[in-house]
């Protein structure tokens, strides 16, 4: 099992260990990331189970099978050590994660950001987002934001805020 010292710097969860695959220490993992390619450029990932601090551990391979991760990290070698991890989360340190092409951002960057219309008015701030096959709904109080451009002004990340354009229905009123 990974031994490495304990990791208490900001993390991103990337994944989720669902159970282990096969015999040899894999480790099915769900993904949490719209960015699949952070798991296989890592050579280090931080295994936690509270999301705030953890134990690294070497990746050795990282592959993509039926919608989820087959990861395999150093001293996991075995069905049981791989069992041991199971709902674990894989993070990365925030800082180490690479850059995203303009209008992208990382989910938790998304989270605590306050939802404003052009004009101004508060609708909330944003604590939860769903994410779907078409596009992701950010959650704000009691208003659900479809994430495309109809929608988005502006993400203001510096300034803790989204721009919103006020379309009829969007508040339900």
């Amino acid at each position: 099992m990974p031994d490495g010292g304990a990791v208490n710097a900001a993390l991103v969860v990337v994944g989720r260990v669902m159970r282990p695959f096969g015999i040899r220490g894999e480790l099915k993992v769900a993904l949490e990331t719209d960015f699949p390619d952070v798991l296989r450029q890592r050579r280090e990932l931080i295994i936690t189970r509270d999301g705030i601090s953890g134990s690294p551990a070497a990746v050795e391979s990282v592959r993509i099978h039926q919608g989820a991760a087959l990861v395999k990290l150093s001293g996991v070698d075995s069905r049981t050590d791989a069992e041991d991890l199971r709902g674990a989360l894989l993070a990365v340190r925030e800082e180490d994660r690479p850059e995203l092409e303009e209008g992208r951002f990382w989910l938790d960057d998304i989270i605590g950001l306050e939802a404003v219309f052009e004009d101004g008015r508060s609708i909330g701030v944003i604590t939860e987002v769903l994410t779907g096959l078409a596009n992701d709904v950010w959650v704000a109080g009691k208003v659900l934001i479809p994430a495309v451009s109809e929608f988005i002004v502006r993400v203001d990340l510096e300034g803790r805020r989204v721009v919103v354009r006020d379309i009829a229905g969007l508040t339900g009123e």
